[in-house]
C-alpha cells in the first residue's frame, strides 16, 4: 500500500487568491475526447466543491541498498536514501463529457459564476508548475513517488453546443485546478503526495517522467512573480495540503 512519506517542492507561475471549500471523495473525470464547444454555462447555484485529480507519478523507482560494501567489508545499511522528482508538470481544467471541449470551457464557467463562489481568482484552464524536491526511503525499500491534486468543481447545465457528443440542457460538472494565496506570503495548493512501495526487479519498468526536460529553474523570475519567489513544499497531513513560502 502506498505511504504518505515526502517532502516536495513545487513551484508554479500563477498565483491566486485563496478561500475555503467543501471537499469531496469523488474523482474527477478528465476529458479527451474534444469535440464539442458549449458557449454557454448554467450554474445550477450550488457551490464549489472539491475532488481530486488522478495520481501522477512524479519520480523514477529507486531501491535504497540494505548493505553497504566498504573495500572488502559488507554491513547492513542504516542509511536512507533520498527520491529526487525534479520537472515540469501541466494540470488541466477537466469535466464529466468527454465530448466537450473543457479547456476553453473554464473561462466560459468562470463568466457564468458569482465571483465570490470562486475558490481561486479565477478559474483556470490549466497551470503549469515546477516539480522538486526530495523524498526518503528506508533501507531495502524500492519505490517512487506520486502526487495528487486537487481540484474544484461546480455543477449545472450546457446550452449553445457545437460540434457533436454534447446536446444543449446536458448536465455538465466542471473542475479547474485548485491553488491560493495565503495572508500575502504563504502560497497554498491542495494536494498529496504517496510513496509506491515496488519490487526491486520492478524498478528499471518506472523511469523518470521528466527525462529529457531541462532542468527547473528554482531561482524565481522577476518577470513571472514580481521579484518574488514562490516554492512549493508538500506537507503530508490531514488534508495534505502543499504549502509555500514566498521568499
Amino acid at each position: 500500500m502506498p505511504t504518505p512519506r515526502s517532502t516536495i517542492l513545487f513551484l508554479f507561475t500563477l498565483l491566486a487568491l485563496g478561500a475555503s471549500a467543501h471537499l469531496s471523495n469523488s474523482t474527477t473525470t478528465n476529458t479527451t475526447t474534444n469535440t464539442a464547444i458549449c458557449t454557454v454555462f448554467n450554474w445550477d447555484q450550488n457551490p464549489a466543491y472539491w475532488q481530486t485529480y488522478p495520481p501522477r507519478r512524479i519520480s523514477a523507482a529507486q531501491t535504497c541498498p540494505n548493505t553497504t560494501t566498504t573495500g572488502n567489508t559488507t554491513t547492513s545499511g542504516n542509511q536512507t536514501c533520498a527520491l529526487y522528482p525534479s520537472g515540469y508538470d501541466t494540470y488541466d481544467a477537466v469535466t464529466n463529457l468527454t465530448a466537450l471541449f473543457a479547456l476553453p470551457f473554464a473561462s466560459v464557467v468562470e463568466s457564468s459564476v458569482h465571483h465570490s463562489a470562486l475558490l481561486t481568482d479565477g478559474f483556470r484552464s490549466n497551470i503549469t508548475g515546477v516539480v522538486a524536491g526530495t523524498a526518503n526511503l528506508a533501507p531495502g525499500q524500492s519505490s517512487y513517488l506520486n502526487f495528487t491534486g486537487y481540484n474544484y468543481c461546480f455543477t449545472g447545465t450546457v446550452d449553445n453546443c457545437t460540434g457533436t457528443g454534447v446536446a444543449d440542457h446536458t448536465a455538465v460538472e466542471a473542475c479547474a485546478p485548485l491553488w491560493a494565496i495565503l495572508n500575502k506570503h504563504a502560497v497554498i495548493m491542495r494536494g498529496f503526495s504517496t510513496i509506491v512501495n515496488v519490487s526491486q526487479a520492478q524498478v528499471g519498468s518506472y523511469p523518470d517522467p521528466f527525462q529529457g526536460q531541462a532542468p527547473p529553474n528554482l531561482g524565481g523570475s522577476a518577470g513571472a512573480f514580481g521579484g518574488r519567489r514562490a516554492v512549493w513544499e508538500v506537507v503530508v497531513g490531514v488534508l495534505g495540503v502543499v504549502v509555500a513560502i514566498m521568499v
